[in-house]
């Protein structure tokens, strides 16, 4: 403890000295010490660091706001941020990203404003998550922009920020956008219209499931229309998916159902996986890589579902349903993690 302060003491008094870059990555060493061995960052140091941040390597600027957040967060770093998100260094969008985020999150009222003005360009700056990031269920006052610039441009963002946020006032522009570009495969229009019109949404989940047999995108419908909605409707198609002649889509059921699915599809995998058992139980020589790689899904979607938690007896239960070695791995030891 005494070494600490010491150390903490010479690089304080070392940085007074320094401007610039020099100045920032001592004051960055100094916070990483501190920050390792379980220090609170004293105010005064996190606004140098504050003052400091644009003059750190881009790469240090992502590590401080994405990892070491927690420890150096202050009001103080505002300028710096709006700094980042106005000229990111090298054009780096992901830190422009990050540093939107972390507006958002030491002032919701400036980082409503800069998320809301930035949907509206022709060709917003912040990625999805970002724009995602409000707690609105839709955005009636600008909606009707948002689809203007939809049907100027055709843009992936422009769907995708329809998916999130378009209200059921919009969805005859919606409808009339599709069937000029009738591909079924699009999950941005089609989890929108399962959030806004769930019959006519799962009619297109099942007309691309038809239509794109055998490709790429019938093996990740299901999963790709999940990031942006994935309810009661997309679950029962995700559900009946588990019985599919192909395995990949099989597999990208089970997943989306681990991390989208409600506590109703844990028992549909278990009798997924009870079935797939069945079945190779008596010839696991003849098993290939892809059902070793579907059994390994289904072990992790149960053991790790976002929805439920398994009990020791379920546990149990799963371990039970494993035939290769990797999919005992997966299980043993996670009742113990669940307990924590």
């Amino acid at each position: 403890m005494k070494l600490l302060a010491a150390v903490t003491d010479q690089l304080a008094a070392a940085i007074e000295g320094k401007e610039g870059t020099p100045k920032a990555l001592s004051l960055r060493a100094l916070t990483d010490l501190l920050t390792r061995a379980r220090r609170e960052v004293p105010e005064k140091l996190r606004a140098g660091l504050a003052a400091s941040l644009t003059d750190l390597p881009w790469m240090q600027q992502s590590e401080v706001l994405e990892y070491r957040w927690d420890a150096v967060k202050t009001a103080a770093m505002l300028p710096s941020l709006r700094r980042i998100v106005d000229h990111p260094p090298e054009g780096r969008r992901e830190l422009r990203d990050l540093a939107a985020r972390r507006i958002y999150e030491l002032d919701p009222a400036e980082g409503r404003k800069l998320i809301l003005e930035d949907m509206l360009r022709k060709q917003p700056l912040f990625g999805f998550q970002v724009l995602a990031a409000l707690p609105d269920q839709t955005l009636p006052s600008i909606e009707s922009s948002l689809m203007d610039n939809l049907e100027r441009t055709g843009d992936w963002i422009g769907r995708e920020l329809i998916a999130r946020y378009g209200s059921k006032a919009i969805l005859p522009r919606v409808k009339a956008l599709s069937a000029r570009a009738p591909s079924a495969c699009d999950p941005t229009l089609n989890a929108y219209f399962l959030r806004v019109d769930p019959e006519f949404g799962e009619a297109k989940i099942r007309q691309a499931q038809t239509e794109a047999a055998g490709s790429r995108c019938q093996a990740l419908i299901i999963s790709q229309t999940a990031r942006y909605y994935a309810g009661p409707e997309w679950e029962k198609i995700a559900i009946e998916a588990l019985q599919d002649p192909l395995v990949g889509v099989k597999m990208d059921a089970a997943r989306a159902l681990g991390q989208r699915g409600s506590s109703a599809a844990k028992e549909p995998l278990f009798r997924a996986f009870e079935y797939w058992r069945d079945w190779w139980k008596n010839r696991p020589a003849e098993m290939n890589e892809e059902n070793r790689y579907f059994e390994r899904e289904l072990a992790r979607a149960l053991a790790t579902g976002k929805a439920w938690k398994l009990q020791k007896a379920e546990f149990s239960r799963l371990e039970a349903l494993c035939l290769t070695e990797q999919c005992r791995r997966l299980v043993v030891g996670r009742p113990a993690e669940a307990a924590r």
